[in-house]
């Protein structure tokens, strides 16, 4: 079990309406840590060994934790892993970029272990309102009520040394997330942004340019997205885009984990 989640939990309170916290190192359990955001609605901190990451080629992404996850009674056990599962897509799909993924996990460089730290439900009548006068407000409407968080870790591991430490909490926007008619509907789509923010960290993308890890090349990237599908399965381009148009809850568009994948446990 990970360690040290007060970060997490200390910070989804604040993410509905609250001052910024000022912009300094965060210390947990004596490591400092980096602020990467302190905005209201997003809280980010992380500690990287740069030095060890710069060196990795290849990372293995190791089952979701989900056995400490905090959530309300709303949320099933299937929704959280609907909602780790996003994260996991995203954050393989945006590696891909970057890393190889080994057929044998023992032997990438790294292991990124994805965390849930607390799952904060969506009002599914608030957003069955907010799509029905979506259809008579112009332009993108939610009603600013009923919105949904989302607090996660993201864990690098090099030679039993953790080297990579992402501490991540967010809360929807009435303009950001769409309105989906399921208690999971804005933290489904909060655990992709969480995915592919830890990896973007991981790749240490938001280093000056021209220190930033290449990307491989165009067929290998093809070729790890395509692992990734197989692995964390994919959700169809006519749905998300009925989804843009419909209120429809992620249970309805996203099949999850391909149940071969999930029966085998890898």
């Amino acid at each position: 079990m990970l360690r040290s989640r007060w970060f997490l939990l200390a910070c989804l309170p604040l993410l509905g309406a609250c001052a910024s916290a000022p912009r300094a190192p965060v210390e947990i359990d004596g490591q400092r840590y980096e602020t990467v955001s302190d905005a209201a609605h997003v809280r980010i901190a992380v500690s990287a060994d740069r030095p060890a990451l710069a060196t990795a080629r290849s990372v293995a992404i190791a089952p979701v934790a989900m056995a400490g996850t905090t959530s309300d009674a709303s949320i099933a056990g299937g929704q959280l892993e609907l909602v780790g599962n996003s994260a996991a897509r995203a954050a393989c799909r945006e590696l891909a970029r970057w890393f190889e993924f080994p057929a044998d996990p023992a032997e990438a460089d790294v292991v990124l272990t994805l965390e849930l730290a607390e799952v904060r439900p969506s009002n599914r009548l608030a957003a069955g309102a907010s799509a029905l006068a979506d259809v008579f407000v112009p332009g993108p409407f939610r009603l600013p009520v009923g919105l949904g968080g989302l607090s996660a870790r993201a864990a690098g591991t090099a030679a039993d040394a953790t080297v990579f430490d992402y501490r991540w909490a967010r809360g929807a926007r009435a303009l950001a997330e769409g309105a989906s008619v399921s208690t999971i509907g804005d933290a489904w789509q909060l655990a992709a942004l969480f995915g592919r923010d830890a990896a973007r960290e991981l790749a240490h993308q938001r280093a000056p340019k021209a220190e930033r890890r290449p990307q491989l090349a165009e067929d290998r990237r093809k070729a790890g997205r395509a692992w990734c599908d197989a692995r964390y399965g994919k959700v169809p381009l006519a749905a998300r885009g009925a989804a843009r148009l419909l209120p429809l809850a992620p249970e309805a568009i996203d099949d999850g984990e391909p149940e071969e994948r999930a029966k085998s446990g890898d």
